[in-house]
């Protein structure tokens, strides 16, 4: 069997699976929601209707359920059979899982300018620009929580604590990050490096005043997000090949 067959049957399986289309109506539900209740229609808009923040958790959920359900359903021990390397399995379902990711970060930009019409007023130019910013950086943290869901899962063996990862980081994250800044200020400089940051690249990239907060630069938590990311993904793929069936 071709890699290129190999892949194939990857997506066959994701798109079989109901979470992947359940997150796109989770996406829609709340963005309306956001919507309808806020007071503040355009800062709305700048932030997706929330959807900046849904997309990573919503991305955290699905890549850790497309792993975990081969575990569940007893069919890693024919995928390992039929595929030589573990690392091919480990890439495929990385590709596929990064590719609903940029389809749903995509679907929810579009889902942002249509909701944003129907329920504001006219929005300038720039603020589409620095709403194109936001979702850049939406895109790059969806990255970042993909690796991540593929690191904890062999960990915990569980998508629920996986989720519940997500749901902390998305939520408590950028709070806790900042109390143990200020709890042990001589090393700011190091622990602002701490994963926990590297949500602040959602709202940083077209908004400066968070670098007070951050303590990074917008290049930083680029840089950042990244390296977590490989780093995350080396280390899960270690756990992943090491894992017992």
């Amino acid at each position: 069997m071709t890699n290129y067959s190999k892949l194939k049957s990857e997506f066959r399986k994701f798109v079989r699976q109901s979470l992947g289309k359940w997150g796109f109506v989770m996406l829609v539900s709340l963005m309306i929601y956001f919507a309808i209740t806020t007071n503040n229609i355009k800062m709305a808009f700048q932030s997706g209707f929330g959807s900046t923040q849904w997309v990573t958790i919503i991305m955290m959920m699905v890549a850790g359920n497309f792993m975990d359900m081969e575990y569940a359903n007893g069919t890693i021990l024919n995928l390992f059979y039929k595929q030589d390397h573990k690392l091919t399995i480990y890439i495929n379902k990385l590709f596929v899982v990064s590719v609903y990711g940029i389809l749903l970060v995509l679907f929810s930009l579009i889902l942002t300018l249509m909701v944003g019409y129907l329920f504001g007023d006219s929005f300038s130019i720039n603020q589409v620009n620095e709403l194109l910013i936001n979702f850049f950086g939406t895109l790059i943290y969806s990255f970042f929580m993909i690796a991540l869901s593929f690191l904890l899962l062999p960990i915990f063996k569980s998508n629920i604590a996986v989720v519940g990862s997500g749901l902390f980081m998305g939520f408590l994250g950028t709070t806790i990050s900042g109390f143990i800044m200020q709890l042990i200020p001589n090393f700011h400089n190091i622990l602002k490096w701490n994963p926990l940051n590297m949500i602040y690249i959602i709202s940083q990239l077209n908004n400066s005043k968070f670098k007070y907060i951050s303590g990074l630069s917008s290049i930083d938590l680029i840089i950042g997000n990244i390296t977590y990311s490989l780093l995350f993904l080396y280390f899960g793929y270690l756990l992943f090949k090491k894992r017992r069936i």
